[in-house]
């Protein structure tokens, strides 16, 4: 007889039995196992939600690459995550409280275009004001650069990706077949034509 298990996606938390279930074998970085159950509709959303993830972590680490090059330092502070995960989620500070969102923000392709972008200014104003040797200073401040141009950078991106569609559009133009059309009036009736003569 199976056992009676909970789906685990967190949306659904559907119990039912593990016959009925998909066993989803998950592994974690010490080498320990843990065996997850997910509905069959379940399933799809979760592995859909794994390669999102995937993509964001890799686009993540490809960004604290760029800080690091930009900010001429060889590690991002832990405490710096969470100031570019509020800007990737949207997250906004209103009447004192954080209103969080999730990933509703600016992508981090977005972000490290800025950094890559505006990384002039960036080091520009890193070398003129002074930080008292706190990394963290120094990057909340470029950060502030970087929210302060980002709309503009946004704005370009889409302007280039709405360019390559009208291209990709314009090579798919279909062909127009040229006919002649003839019209042959009926004699007997003139229509509105019988009022003018």
């Amino acid at each position: 007889m199976a056992r009676k298990v909970i789906c685990k996606l967190e949306s659904c938390k559907k119990k039912d039995s593990s016959d009925n279930m998909i066993l989803h074998i998950h592994e974690v970085e010490s080498g320990r196992t843990y065996n997850k159950y997910y509905c069959k509709g379940c399933y799809q959303n979760f592995i859909e939600q794994q390669e999102f993830l995937k993509k964001e972590q890799k686009e993540m680490d490809q960004l604290i690459e760029i800080i690091k090059v930009v900010h001429e330092i060889d590690n991002v502070p832990g405490q710096f995550y969470p100031f570019l995960q509020d800007l990737r989620n949207g997250s906004s500070i209103v009447m004192g409280k954080k209103n969080r969102r999730y990933k509703e923000g600016f992508a981090f392709k977005v972000i490290s275009e800025t950094y890559r972008k505006y990384q002039d200014d960036i080091r520009y104003w890193k070398n003129r004001k002074n930080f008292e040797g706190s990394t963290l200073k120094e990057l909340r401040y470029c950060l502030a650069i970087v929210i302060d141009k980002i709309q503009m950078v946004k704005k370009q991106i889409n302007q280039l990706e709405q360019q390559e569609a009208r291209e990709k559009t314009k090579e798919i133009v279909p062909e127009f077949v040229e006919r002649e059309i003839t019209y042959k009036r009926n004699q007997k009736d003139n229509g509105i034509l019988e009022f003018l003569d």
